[in-house]
């Protein structure tokens, strides 16, 4: 997924992509990746041999990129947002500033367990 960057009449930003809701901010997500990771584990005989491989699901992850305005807040580590119909709870983020009234932030969350 990517964003549509747009001026419109009354020069307001218009970004094509999703927004989030994190606390009381919002904020555009750009892009993101989900990923479904598990974790695989083998049963060996008495001589070595592999007799049988069982594969467990593990929380969801997701990374990506929001886009916020300069000056507010960016999202504390633990905060949730609601994606799809799943939260998840941000576990990493990173800002960059490339003009001055917006700001990109990088950022990985994992699925909140219910």
């Amino acid at each position: 997924m990517t964003a549509n960057i747009t001026i419109n009449p009354a020069n307001k930003y218009v970004f094509g992509s999703k927004v989030v809701t994190i606390g009381t901010e919002e904020f555009v997500l750009q892009d993101y990746s989900l990923s479904r990771p598990s974790e695989v584990t083998e049963l060996n005989g008495s001589s070595g041999e592999t007799i049988c491989v069982v594969a467990v699901q593990k929380s969801a992850e997701i990374s990506g990129t929001f886009v916020k305005e300069s000056a507010k807040t960016d999202p504390s580590l633990g905060a949730e947002f609601t994606l799809e119909g799943v939260t998840y709870f941000i576990t990493e983020t990173s800002e960059s500033r490339s003009n001055g009234e917006f700001a990109t932030i990088s950022f990985s969350a994992r699925e909140k367990l219910t």
